[in-house]
């Protein structure tokens, strides 16, 4: 059991297959950790349990609980600015981890 107590779900890319090809199963009773937490908090906690793009997922958690508010849902310019920027870093940050193995220098 893993550290989130058996959160995992699951991604497969079906080879071949038509598209979409890729086919995603969320875990299993991951809204529990959700259940009587103040809102506020909501955006951290998922960008926290999904690392991968976590600027993305937060903005996202944020704007979803804006618009269940009745507020403005939208990304101001800065928040789009910071997306990209962190995007950017990301797609870097990965290049520079994974191209040594892809290039046969471990």
């Amino acid at each position: 059991m893993n550290a989130l107590g058996g959160f995992v779900g699951h991604l497969t890319l079906r080879l071949g297959a038509a598209r979409p090809n890729l086919v995603r199963q969320r875990a299993p009773g991951l809204d529990r950790l959700f259940v009587g937490r103040p809102a506020a908090g909501l955006p951290d906690t998922v960008a926290a349990l999904y690392s991968l793009c976590g600027h993305a997922h937060r903005l996202a958690a944020r704007l979803a609980i804006a618009a269940a508010r009745g507020e403005p849902a939208m990304p101001d310019e800065a928040e789009r600015r910071a997306l990209r920027w962190h995007t950017a870093r990301e797609q870097v940050r990965r290049l520079v981890m994974h191209w040594p193995t892809v290039l046969g220098r471990k």
